[in-house]
């Protein structure tokens, strides 16, 4: 969907490891301790071979970008492997029913739920709140841009930042500079709004 994959090889290894799944170039791991999500989590790690693999990013600060991209991916997926019987309105779905929890669960807890996402991975309380906003809220943000401006225009945008910033790193100005000019000038702002937790959902 967004451009040739550059490498010759490719390899999903399954192993014992702690975590679903990891991405390193032209490899991911993969655990074996998987259930039934095991081909989702081969395709979220696949994505990285685009975002992150070839179009870089800054993990540490805008970690929500190359993660965030991985996800939607996997929600694209869906929509366009529709014999998996999920859907991308499930997928985007799901991670707004996490994100509505985690909300819900802080407030009632500790009486606050910062939803920034352009925080440094240190700023991350928890895990819980990092999965959150990293990669259900950006998941969630992605969602509303492609609903915007439609599925062909989105993946459009998508191959744009992809041919512009391969072999390179894309930050959250770039990414919304080229929104922009592809999408709409309006787009940085409703980015902003999830971005900087001002969006409600």
């Amino acid at each position: 969907m967004y451009g040739e994959y550059p490498y010759d090889n490719y390899s999903v290894v399954k192993a014992n490891f702690i975590y679903g799944g990891m991405e390193y170039p032209n490899l991911v791991l993969i655990t074996d301790k998987v259930d039934s999500t095991f081909y989702e989590i081969i395709v979220h790690e696949t994505a990285h071979q685009w975002w992150y693999g070839v179009v870089g990013n800054d993990q540490l600060t805008e970690s929500w970008i190359d993660e965030g991209l991985a996800e939607y991916s996997t929600a694209l997926f869906y929509y366009k492997n529709p014999q998996y019987n999920k859907t991308l309105d499930d997928y985007v779905n799901d991670a707004t029913t996490s994100y509505k929890l985690f909300v819900s669960v802080y407030m009632q807890v500790i009486k606050n739920a910062d939803t920034t996402m352009n925080r440094r991975l240190d700023q991350y309380t928890t895990e819980y709140e990092y999965v959150t906003m990293v990669y259900n809220k950006s998941t969630i943000m992605f969602d509303e841009i492609r609903k915007s401006a439609g599925y062909d225009k989105f993946i459009s945008a998508l191959k744009k930042v992809y041919d512009s910033c391969k072999f390179d790193f894309v930050s959250e100005e770039k990414l919304k500079e080229v929104f922009a000019t592809t999408l709409s000038p309006e787009v940085p702002s409703l980015m902003d709004s999830f971005i900087l937790g001002k969006a409600i959902i």
